[in-house]
């Protein structure tokens, strides 16, 4: 599920969902503040300069760019009234990747939480152009028709123009691009903020509270919409006895003694940390240690293996025939194979054995049992 925020700046956007996030995860919810972690986590900023960068690369963004485009141009070029913006581009990015995240968000049992989502980022470019009021309608329909019917809670933090005038006044610190603002240009910007906030509430159903109330009585009334959508609360126990699952599923304290071993426990850590504890992102997880411990292998045992090679290379022709053996490899240990691999493994140990007997030179010359088991030299 998602919750974004719409209002005025300096209204308290960002602590209604700072405090909104707190009484969800109370209540037995999973919960992300992403505009908060955008703001303070490396990752996430990293992950947003990345987004920026590739969004075109998708057909549906690029898709809805053109669209946005053509409604653009009919009010002619983008020209920005406050300097909030040079051109349309950076919030034709920001639509697109929120248009392609929101899907997935939304049927998420995780609530996700925007002080500046989807709506408020159409919105605060619409009022640095003063564009038309149906301008701002056409371009939030581009974005509503590629986005599921359910899911999603809009927030209308209501806060009138003289309160939001003495709360940017007041602050000590630069916060965001209306601290710039000054005067008429000031007062002219939040009331075009405050008529297309108005809008957009009543268009997607807002749940409206008010700046003078109590924080306590606006996140009441948040979390009752929450409720009223029926979101499954996260079960502890459940979560827990998952997460004991995909341990167990991925080799347990084997698996842990294995990667200790072989020095990989630590970037086998750092690698979970960052990728999840899907499914996909272990088996990702899976190949980059089995990749780095053959790295090392490979470093380890280059001067042998170059040695050998050139040895060979000098040997006569005749002396370097193919000697015979059949050299088994299983990364995970032999006795971890699947079943139809033993057998065949078996089997040619079981013919190998016959050739031996009838050619003077053994037919299989060893199983290498384990990456692992091998690691533990280096």
């Amino acid at each position: 599920m998602v919750i974004e925020c719409i209002g005025l700046p300096g209204g308290g956007k960002s602590y209604l969902m700072e405090r909104l996030a707190r009484e969800l995860v109370r209540g037995g919810y999973r919960c992300v503040n992403v505009s908060a972690r955008s703001m303070t986590d490396p990752a996430f900023k990293a992950a947003k300069k990345l987004m920026h960068a590739v969004i075109w690369m998708d057909d549906d963004a690029r898709a809805l760019r053109d669209d946005m485009e053509r409604v653009l141009s009919e009010e002619g070029p983008f020209q920005s009234r406050f300097g909030l913006y040079k051109d349309a581009q950076w919030t034709q990015e920001a639509a697109a990747i929120l248009t392609a995240l929101y899907p997935r968000m939304m049927r998420s049992e995780t609530v996700y939480l925007f002080d500046e989502g989807l709506i408020h980022t159409l919105v605060k470019f619409c009022a640095d152009g003063l564009l038309k009021e149906e301008t701002l309608a056409e371009l939030c329909a581009l974005t509503e028709r590629r986005l599921p019917a359910k899911g999603r809670i809009a927030v209308y933090n209501r806060i009138s123009v003289e309160d939001c005038l003495r709360s940017i006044g007041e602050r000590d610190r630069h916060i965001c691009a209306f601290d710039e603002l000054e005067g008429e240009s000031l007062e002219e910007i939040l009331r075009a903020y405050q008529t297309y906030s108005e809008d957009c509430a009543g268009r997607y159903g807002a749940v409206t509270v008010e700046r003078r109330a109590p924080i306590e009585d606006r996140i009441d009334a948040v979390m009752r919409a929450v409720r009223e959508k029926a979101m499954p609360k996260t079960d502890k126990r459940s979560a827990t006895q998952s997460l004991e699952d995909k341990f167990r599923r991925a080799g347990g304290f084997a698996t842990l003694r294995q990667y200790a071993d072989s020095h990989v426990l630590l970037f086998a850590g750092a690698e979970a940390a960052m990728q999840g504890l899907s499914q996909k992102s272990l088996e990702i997880v899976r190949l980059g240690v089995n990749n780095k411990v053959l790295a090392r292998l490979r470093r380890s045992y280059r001067p042998f293996i170059n040695s050998f090679v050139e040895q060979r290379s000098r040997r006569p022709a005749k002396e370097r025939r193919n000697s015979g053996r059949i050299w088994i490899l299983w990364m995970d240990g032999m006795e971890n194979a699947p079943d139809v691999v033993q057998m065949c493994c078996r089997s040619v140990e079981r013919n190998g054995e016959e050739s031996q007997g009838q050619r003077d030179r053994p037919a299989v010359g060893g199983q290498f049992q384990g990456l692992y088991s091998a690691s533990r030299f280096y």
